[in-house]
């Protein structure tokens, strides 16, 4: 009996690791996941980096209030997660917990929608210098959504990404493969959601056009470092300066590589003590002349920077 035992084990043990490899390495939760990461991500900078603005030029807050009110909601961010990974270890597991605080984001993010569109849940406009500030009950609701927006994305946080993992089998090489793979998407994911919520991002939308006409210019500055260097060497360096310094050296190439280093080095020298006498006679010249700390140009002319 012990016997048959032990000739069955290995059968059963391929059976339940095939078994269990049918649920694993399949894509489709892991699209959900990452599509809420992404969302999640958008979210939350789309706040972020708008919160102070809102709370000073909106509610009329001041500096530091408005800064307290951003540093306290972005801690509770990072807070909240704490209370995700206990409810999702402890009691709900981590789909039910990632679905029911990704709702709670939601409903955040929808109050906040409302709080900002309309007109009785936020203070009316300036009127010249007279800005009146929220009343208690645009306060509560505004605070409310924000408040429901980081409970949801802190809840979830410690959830989706080991949640994505659960989804493939480590023993498996193909799964660990794609488990790689998901990781990389998801973590693309999260930055994608943040560019994508950043007065950044259509800034430069709206710069593109201006850099599209500097292309021509970059691709002139570029030949300075490639076609203009080729042209220079084979114009001066290889017909002038190779060919004397081949009758001295004795070497085909004029120097050997710790030649060139070594004039490269002296040069360098030179050049950094050629700066410094410039400096030492301008900044004399400025004291001679009482110019020391003013903003006027110095009677130094300008082509003493050309050693």
């Amino acid at each position: 009996m012990f016997f048959l035992m032990r000739t069955l084990w290995p059968v059963r043990k391929v059976i339940s690791v095939c078994c269990a490899s049918t649920k694993t390495g399949n894509w489709k939760a892991c699209t959900f996941i990452l599509g809420t990461e992404c969302c999640e991500r958008l979210a939350y900078y789309g706040i972020a980096s708008n919160l102070v603005s809102y709370l000073t030029n909106t509610l009329q807050e001041g500096n530091v209030s408005a800064a307290r009110n951003v540093t306290n909601w972005k801690c509770t961010c990072y807070l909240t997660p704490l209370i995700g990974a206990i409810i999702a270890d402890a009691y709900l597991g981590k789909y039910l917990t990632i679905s029911i605080f990704s709702t709670i984001c939601f409903i955040g993010m929808c109050t906040l929608t409302l709080s900002a569109t309309i007109p009785a849940l936020k203070p009316v406009e300036c009127e010249g210098s007279l800005c009146p500030s929220a009343t208690t009950a645009q306060y509560a609701v505004f605070f409310l959504g924000l408040y429901l927006v980081a409970l949801g994305t802190g809840c979830i946080k410690p959830c989706v990404s080991s949640f994505g993992a659960d989804q493939f089998d480590d023993t498996d090489p193909r799964e660990r493969v794609k488990k790689g793979s998901f990781f990389n998407w998801f973590y693309f994911c999260i930055n994608d959601g943040a560019l994508i919520s950043s007065e950044e991002l259509k800034i430069l939308v709206r710069m593109f056009p201006i850099w599209a006409t500097g292309i021509v210019f970059a691709a002139i500055l570029a030949r300075m470092s490639t076609m203009f260097v080729e042209q220079r060497m084979t114009m001066a360096y290889d017909s002038v300066i190779v060919h004397i310094a081949r009758k001295f050296t004795g070497t085909d190439r004029g120097f050997s590589q710790l030649q060139r280093m070594g004039i490269g080095l002296i040069l360098s020298v030179l050049c950094m003590m050629a700066a410094a006498i410039v400096e030492i006679k301008r900044f004399k010249l400025a004291r001679e002349l009482g110019l020391v700390d003013q903003s006027v140009a110095v009677p130094l002319c300008i082509l003493w920077k050309i050693p």
